[in-house]
């Protein structure tokens, strides 16, 4: 094969990987949408006295507010739990497509603020850990992914 001819398939591959990665953002975002409800951080019942860890959900576009990202509850939810002396830790739970630079970064911040508590901070990736939902993941100690998280 002469070298045009292999410029012109290799620019073809990267048309179409670039294609099927934008479907699939466009087919994950659409399916976010569908969701009625902000996650919410999971803390034990009644009993203030006990040990907990907290489990934090962060999912759909990273932005101030939308049908499943609320950026103010996330950033009281965690100066809450940095100030509660029975949370030994939390775990981020993380599905996004990334989104709003600002937001992505000032939740980062937040993180951080946590971790001079001492605690650790997890985070697992589910389907979809990218850009900022990637970034705000770099604020734990130890993150974990499926060999197919996308990210």
């Amino acid at each position: 094969m002469n070298k045009k001819k292999t410029g012109i398939i290799i620019f073809i591959s990267i048309i179409v990987i670039t294609l099927f990665a934008a479907a699939f953002t466009i087919v994950k975002i659409n399916s976010l949408k569908n969701e009625n409800t902000v996650q919410n951080v999971i803390l034990p019942k009644q009993n203030k006295s006990k040990e907990f860890i907290a489990a934090i959900h962060i999912k759909g576009i990273i932005q101030e507010k939308n049908q499943t990202y609320n950026q103010e509850w996330l950033l009281e939810t965690i100066a809450t739990l940095k100030n509660n002396k029975n949370n030994k830790g939390i775990v981020l739970y993380i599905d996004s497509p990334g989104g709003n630079v600002y937001q992505a970064d000032e939740l980062y911040l937040a993180l951080q603020d946590y971790k001079t508590t001492g605690r650790p901070i997890y985070a697992y990736q589910g389907p979809l850990a990218a850009s900022g939902g990637y970034y705000i993941s770099c604020a734990a100690n130890k993150i974990y992914a499926n060999r197919n998280t996308l990210n």
